[in-house]
């Protein structure tokens, strides 16, 4: 009785979606939703890319105005963040 409970790729549906046990989607319902999962993911990925595009900016300035500092000012500047740490 377990197995097939475990092994079954229909959903169980409580209260309101109790119209949808026990009922297979259709090929278009199928497709709708691989369509709108590709979807958002792509959207996702957009995001991402931009997040990363934005980081990598941050780095470069950041690496900028490390370069900027003279080099006697940013040893005495590692020293602090040792005794920081």
């Amino acid at each position: 009785m377990l197995k097939p409970v475990l092994t079954t790729t229909r959903s169980l549906s409580l209260g309101a979606t109790r119209a949808n046990f026990d009922r297979s989607n259709s090929r278009e319902e199928m497709k709708a939703a691989a369509g709108s999962a590709k979807k958002a993911a792509e959207e996702q990925a957009k995001k991402n890319a931009a997040g990363l595009e934005a980081m990598e900016k941050e780095v470069a300035e950041l690496e900028a105005r490390l370069k900027a500092i003279p080099d006697h000012v940013a040893g005495y500047l590692g020293c602090l963040s040792v005794y920081q740490g």
